[in-house]
């Protein structure tokens, strides 16, 4: 990590905006007399970090980052980490609960040269609470660590020198990045383990596919061989069908041809009304005439007298004259109390005003007061949460129970999964057993399609008999019904020579009731006027009403003729289907055994031996799952032994802060009560620090509670106040704006009404005004009666008309059902002469169609019976090879063909694939057991009591021989740095090279030792890290070059120098003049009565 910039508002001393640029400062120093705000720089770096500073000794801590009289402030870094640039920044916001951190950001920028503008484009990286988290990862280092390592903060330089072994070593090996090598020894251990299941599951895969012979291979061969042969005969046979089926549809379409087409005409009779509608038509026209002469007259009255009305004065300036000077008065009334009220109003609102000023002045000392009491309250609550946190976290922990049954339970498991796979093994040879007999048993198909065959036979011979009498009955129907047709045919015809002879007889009373008022006369051409009455013909009425009997008589003999023939035909059918189905069936039982009992019994047998077989598979299910379940459990104890191994570390990881013991986990009891036996001592020192701290809580709260009355009371007297303050605005607003409103409403008036008409004479003229307008309305009701007279009038003739026209559309609708059938053209000249012209030739055509009825049907038959013999060729060849089809057999006969052949093919393409899928199952078991070799090889290897305490150690090498050297020219020679047992040990050359602890040096040799062992973590560390840990690019130092002599604080100098000619950052915070002025860069801290600010000089 390694600054670019750093911005500072309303942070601590810094109440003004602030900015450090660190552009080409690799070595720099900040400056400044004491108080001035130089650590303050270092505090804002760590909190634009990690949200919090050292010296204020919680985290939570942050209303010190605030500056005192600021309600905002904040702190935002530009930095970099390797090649990427990145922007983080925090609010400090004062509310009325305390100071918070608020908008936390971290940001990568996509330009690494950007500046960290509003124009420059970012990505989202944390926001908030997640902020904090994504620096430690960023970075590789934890707030604590990056204080030791990175940030040597006043106070706090020689932490990582006096630390306690356990300490420095988790430090040291979180900087070295070990975590990465703890994963790779958890993902060895969690592969081996996935191997190891891996190749118990391709063990149990490879059993499975024991079935996949070369046998079994050869037999789905000749299955798919004989299924070929099928569909090649099925895609001879099925055009045949098709030829066959085609021509049966043609027949039949011609039979409902013929059907509907003699139903149709059937239907074609002249309606009744059309005279009687012509004579309403023309009455209702003449009615509509009459009205229309009537509103016209009214129209011409109505229109005069509103000539009248608009001569006349109008009406809207006369009424508004009348009001203007009626309000007139009342204003003039009105306006001297509202001048009085206005004046009395702002009275009172300065008296208001005048009291909630002091009201806010008592509000604000009672705010501050409450303000520091809550804030002391706060530091107390946060120090009681913590004592209450770590009793309660030392209080937990306790021994836990089951340890000693640990050993018996494992070797109970142990011998559960002996028992659990001899079950298994028993259980498999009954399964091999079972399918075996069901293997030499008889095949299922043959006896079933015995079985099937002998049933259809005797139900087709039970079905034969009743269906040839019925055939025979609807023969004999069906004569008849030709018969009987036959004669009502030639009644109607004697009928209709009858009627035609009276026609000619009584041709003029024939005619006379063809005509149509209006129309031409069929004789003389000539218009009739008026149709004469019916001339009195009995004989031509009697005529007609028998040719309709005898038509109708002919229709119900040819539909009970239809009828019988249909019923004829169906029955033939049924019965030549029965007749060839018997006959299928017989010649399918030849050969085959037809004793319905001993086929029965065969196939009870099958049944018995493939219960055995489902019975001894489920038997080897639960064998095996019981099997899996014991293996299981001993799994879930050695995870059990693990799980106690990692609830001792989860246990003591948290309490290594307080000073936890060291504990050997392979006495896990032991291990266990040392450290519960620690920790109740160590709950018990601080409950007594609790519990002072509770009292001084309780003092503060009371001391709040009173402080906070105080401010209630005071805030609801200035509330009061300001709200008496804005009820006398308001009133005092609202009586002025009502005496400006009475005065300006008076020079309105008086303005309006000067050239106005007087109140006597706008009264006279609206007057005549109300006499015009009264006669307007009569006159206006009577040509709205007339006018709703001729509307009534014309839709009458409209109603009327429509119905004519109705009428002729039916004609034409009706003509249209048959103009396919040669309907001829419809005169025009009406509707009657139409419907009389298309219902004689209906009966014509009707007579034509009956002639072709029995061809038609006599071919239908013949169609059927082809389509049905080529059906049942086609139905042979699917049953010969097990195969049945149901619906339409030329559109499902070729995919059933083709389904079971694409079967017969993947039954022998799947015997083929087990046989390849054996082979590389085979070969995944032996890659999965060298997998498992190899992973648990290197897990063991990598487990925390190998690898990562020799890395620790090498590394504490490394860093003590460089530490050493460095240590050696600090102090003329005289010390080097050693260690022993995991603590710092110096060696004394000018004391007979004596070996003591570093806790026995001076503070001018502590900080000599600790800046020796600081620039040797810097130095190392990126070498002996591994990829990904944490990098040191920056080092800032923030004390101790007081305590150096001339000589020393010479080589101090020339070493920072010399470190920072390299990759890293050096910044240094002294008072000590000589070695800031071989400083290159230096920032200079200064700060007046407000706010304190920092400039760039160079040296």
């Amino acid at each position: 990590m390694r600054p670019v910039r750093l911005q500072m508002n309303g942070f601590a001393a810094f109440r003004d905006e602030a900015v450090v640029d660190f552009a080409d400062a690799d070595f720099f120093v900040l400056v400044g007399a004491t108080g001035s705000g130089k650590s303050t720089v270092i505090d804002a770096l760590t909190f634009a970090l990690y949200g919090t500073v050292p010296r204020w000794n919680h985290r939570s801590m942050v209303m010190y980052g605030l500056a005192p009289t600021a309600n905002q402030g904040k702190v935002a870094l530009l930095f970099d980490v390797g090649d990427t640039r990145y922007l983080i920044a925090r609010e400090l916001r004062r509310t009325r609960t305390g100071v918070h951190v608020r908008n936390a950001r971290l940001e990568r920028l996509l330009d690494p040269t950007a500046t960290g503008t509003i124009d420059d484009a970012t990505e989202s990286i944390a926001t908030d609470s997640g902020v904090t988290a994504a620096v430690e990862k960023l970075l590789g280092l934890p707030y604590e660590h990056f204080c030791q390592c990175v940030v040597l903060p006043q106070g706090e330089f020689a932490d990582f020198l006096r630390a306690k072994p356990a300490e420095r070593r988790t430090i040291l090996l979180k900087l070295l990045g070990a975590g990465l090598y703890t994963d790779i020894g958890q993902r060895a251990n969690g592969r081996a383990s996935l191997a190891g299941q891996r190749a118990e599951l391709l063990t149990e895969q490879l059993a499975g596919l024991a079935d996949a012979t070369d046998a079994a291979e050869t037999q789905a061969a000749q299955r798919e061989s004989d299924f070929q042969s099928l569909v090649a005969a099925v895609e001879q046979q099925v055009p045949r069908l098709r030829t066959a089926a085609t021509a049966l549809d043609a027949a039949r379409s011609e039979r409902d041809r013929l059907i509907a087409e003699r139903d149709l005409l059937a239907g074609l009779v002249v309606p009744h009304g059309i005279a009687d509608l012509d004579a309403a038509h023309e009455a209702s026209q003449a009615t509509l005439t009459r009205a229309g002469e009537a509103e016209a007259a009214a129209r011409l009255v109505d229109r005069q007298a509103r000539e009248r009305l608009a001569g006349a004065p109008d009406r809207a300036p006369l009424e508004r004259a009348l009001r203007e000077h009626a309000e007139l008065a009342t204003v003039e009334a009105a306006r001297p109390p509202a001048q009085a009220q206005a004046r009395a109003a702002a009275d009172r609102l300065t008296a208001a005003i005048t009291d909630a000023g002091a009201a806010t002045t008592a509000l604000e000392r009672a705010r501050s007061a409450r303000d520091v009491a809550r804030s002391t309250v706060a530091d107390l609550s946060d120090q009681v949460d913590r004592l209450t946190a770590e009793v309660d976290q030392l209080t937990a922990v306790v021994v836990p129970d089951g340890l000693v049954e640990l050993a018996g339970r494992t070797a109970a498991a142990a011998a559960a999964v002996t028992a659990a796979a001899e079950a298994l093994a028993a259980a498999q040879d009954r399964e091999v057993r079972a399918q075996d007999l069901l293997a030499q048993a008889p095949a299922r198909g043959p006896i079933e399609e015995s079985v099937r065959l002998v049933t259809d036979l005797a139900t087709a011979q039970a079905a034969l008999a009743p269906l040839t009498a019925e055939h025979t009955r609807s023969s004999a129907a069906r004569q008849a019904a030709d018969n009987a047709l036959a004669q009502a045919e030639r009644a109607a015809e004697q009928a209709r020579a009858t009627r035609e002879h009276a026609r000619i007889t009584h041709r003029a009373a024939a005619l006379r009731s063809e005509l149509v008022a209006g129309q031409a006369c069929p004789v003389c051409d000539q218009p009739v006027a008026t149709v004469p009455a019916a001339a009195h013909a009995p004989e031509l009425a009697d005529a007609d009403e028998a040719v309709l009997a005898r038509e109708r008589a002919v229709a119900r003999a040819r539909a009970a003729q239809s009828a019988a023939a249909t019923a004829e035909t169906a029955l033939a059918t049924r019965l030549a289907a029965a007749q060839e189905q018997l006959a299928a069936v017989t010649a399918r039982l030849a050969g085959r055994p037809t004793d319905l009992a001993e086929l029965r019994a065969g196939l009870a047998q099958i049944d018995r031996l493939e219960a055995d077989a489902r019975e001894a598979a489920t038997h080897l299910r639960r064998s095996r799952g019981a099997h899996d379940g014991a293996v299981a459990a001993a799994r879930s104890l050695d995870a059990d032994t693990a799980a106690a191994r990692r609830a001792l570390r989860a246990a003591r990881d948290p309490l290594v802060a307080f000073g936890a013991p060291g504990v050997d986990e392979a006495d896990l009891l032991g291990a266990w009560t040392a450290l519960a036996d620690w920790a109740g001592a160590q709950a018990g020192a601080r409950r007594t620090q609790l519990r002072a701290q509770q009292a001084a809580l309780a003092t503060a709260h009371t001391a709040q509670a009173r402080a906070r009355d105080e401010f209630n009371a005071a805030d609801d007297a200035a509330g009061a106040a300001q709200r008496a303050v804005n009820a006398a605005t308001a009133a005092a607003e609202r009586a002025a704006a009502t005496a400006q409103h009475w005065q300006d409403r008076h020079a309105e008036l008086a303005a309006a009404v000067a050239g106005a008409p007087g109140v006597e004479a706008a009264t006279a003229d609206l007057r005549r005004i109300d006499e015009l307008t009264a006669a307007v309305r009569t006159s206006d009701a009577a040509l709205q009666s007339a006018a709703a007279d001729r509307a009534a009038a014309a839709a009458a003739v409209a109603s009327l008309t429509d119905q004519v026209r109705q009428a002729w559309r039916g004609l034409r609708a009706a003509r249209d059902t048959v103009i396919g059938l040669g309907a001829p053209d419809l005169p025009e000249e009406s509707v009657l002469a139409g419907w009389s012209a298309l219902s004689a030739w209906a009966t014509a055509a009707a007579r034509a169609g009956s002639a072709a009825a029995p061809d038609v049907e006599d071919a239908l038959l013949a169609a059927t019976r082809h389509r049905d013999a080529a059906a049942d060729q086609l139905t042979g060849e699917l049953a010969a090879r097990g195969l049945e089809v149901d619906g339409d057999l030329a559109d499902r006969a070729p995919a059933a063909a083709a389904a079971a052949l694409a079967q017969a093919r993947a039954e022998r393409a799947r015997i083929a694939e087990r046989r390849a899928q054996a082979a590389a199952v085979q070969g995944e078991l032996d890659r999965a057991r060298q997998d498992h070799q190899v992973a648990s090889t290197l897990g063991t290897l990598l487990r925390s009591n190998n690898f990562p305490e020799w890395l620790e150690s090498a590394a504490l090498d490394t860093l003590v021989i460089d530490a050493s050297r460095r240590l050696g020219e600090l102090s003329g020679g005289q010390f080097e740095l050693t260690h022993r047992d995991g603590e710092f040990m110096v060696v004394d050359h000018a004391d007979a090279d004596s070996i003591r602890s570093v806790r026995t040096l001076s503070g001018g040799e502590t900080f000599q030792a600790s800046l020796a062992l600081a620039l040797a973590l810097s130095t190392q560390l990126s070498s002996m890290a591994a990829e990904g840990a944490a990098r040191l690019d920056s080092i800032f130092l923030d004390e101790g070059f007081g305590t150096l002599d001339d000589a020393t604080l010479e080589v101090v100098a020339g070493t920072l120098e010399n470190l920072a000619q390299g990759d890293r950052m050096v910044g240094v915070v002294t008072h000590v003049g000589a070695l800031a002025d071989r400083i290159p860069v230096r920032f200079v801290v200064r700060r007046d009565s407000r706010t304190s600010s920092i400039e760039r000089e160079a040296s």
